[in-house]
């Protein structure tokens, strides 16, 4: 949300054109970087996101005031485009001010997915408002079918329909031949991990200072200060947060968790048999869990191969992954069921 709207407009665009229609947006409101754009803090989530709102209006009104439409190519009478046809926005609201049009026709053929990962409440309002897809961090299954029930009923409220969201959490996966492969693989992957800075990430996000807590003791939702810190993402707040009154885990527990360690995304730990009845048991939820999944396999290349050439098709075969595409553009995979 640094760069001015025209400028990404026209940016996204041009991929758009480039991998004939196979660009997508993934609206990111930042929690950090203002020091590299001339501000001298980061506005407040809620600034934040009013931004992201009208900066994802106009970016919008831009791919439509030059619609394909209006190119004629014709050399004979010499017309590039009917003028007619291309529109000027002149938008000028709270955050900005673009008269337009985009210099840059649309790619006609199909729209160009937007994607966020608001969780959030006033993160939750915008993207039921606008994504097609939440990129979204739910370490079970419960979060993961609390927070899609949500989304679509926010959905329908902005008048649009349930459907028109899809949940696609995060799914760190740590895959190996035999379980105790796996898990020395994950032990080994965050063996470096440094106990000081997950104090401080616990205390950035919670205001909760463990450094001196009794291994032995438990943590509990009273043990929680009331109020957030200034500058913590809510997001990953309150998935740390919910750990603690849930579970009131043990200090060597919490330090494990992957609201610690990682981005509190889900987290699969074992075999392709494992990962296969894993993903399967959350695509059955009561079909309120997922819509899909994105997928990031860590550790080494040898868990990354397992992901790509054994889990994937074995996923296919159980029905949970399409075997191919019949369109060809990014919008049209979305609308595939």
């Amino acid at each position: 949300m640094f760069v001015p709207p025209f400028m990404l407009a026209r940016q996204i665009m041009s991929l758009h054109w480039l991998s004939n229609g196979r660009a997508g947006w993934n609206i990111v409101t930042a929690l950090d970087g203002h020091e590299n754009f001339g501000l001298p803090a980061m506005p407040s989530s809620e600034e934040r996101y009013a931004r992201a709102a009208e900066y994802t209006e106009v970016v919008r009104l831009l791919w439509q005031s030059f619609p394909e439409e209006s190119l004629k190519r014709n050399r004979e009478s010499e017309c590039y485009a009917d003028p007619s046809q291309i529109r000027s926005l002149n938008h000028t609201g709270s955050q900005f001010s673009v008269k337009g049009p985009l210099n840059l026709p649309a790619f006609g053929r199909a729209p160009i997915p937007l994607v966020q990962a608001g969780a959030s409440e006033v993160g939750r309002n915008f993207a039921s408002s606008i994504a097609d897809a939440i990129f979204a961090a739910t370490p079970d299954v419960e979060a993961a079918t609390d927070l899609r029930r949500d989304l679509r009923q926010r959905a329908e409220g902005h008048g649009r329909r349930a459907d028109d969201i899809r949940l696609l959490p995060g799914l760190s996966l740590y895959l190996a031949p035999t379980r105790k492969e796996a898990e020395e693989l994950f032990a080994f992957t965050h063996a470096r991990g440094d106990r000081n800075r997950k104090f401080a990430h616990i205390l950035k996000l919670t205001g909760l200072d463990l450094a001196d807590w009794p291994e032995d003791r438990r943590i509990t939702a009273a043990d929680l200060p009331s109020e957030l810190p200034a500058g913590a993402s809510k997001t990953h707040a309150e998935l740390l947060r919910r750990v603690i009154v849930r579970e009131e885990p043990l200090l060597p527990d919490l330090l494990g968790r992957p609201e610690v360690i990682g981005s509190g995304h889900w987290q699969i730990v074992g075999t392709v048999d494992d990962a296969v009845q894993e993903i399967s048991a959350w695509a059955d939820a009561g079909a309120g869990a997922i819509d899909g999944f994105i997928t990031t396999p860590g550790g080494s290349s040898g868990s990354m191969a397992l992901a790509l050439e054994a889990l994937m098709p074995r996923l296919s075969d159980a029905g949970l992954l399409r075997e191919d595409y019949a369109g060809s553009t990014f919008a049209e995979h979305f609308r595939e069921k």
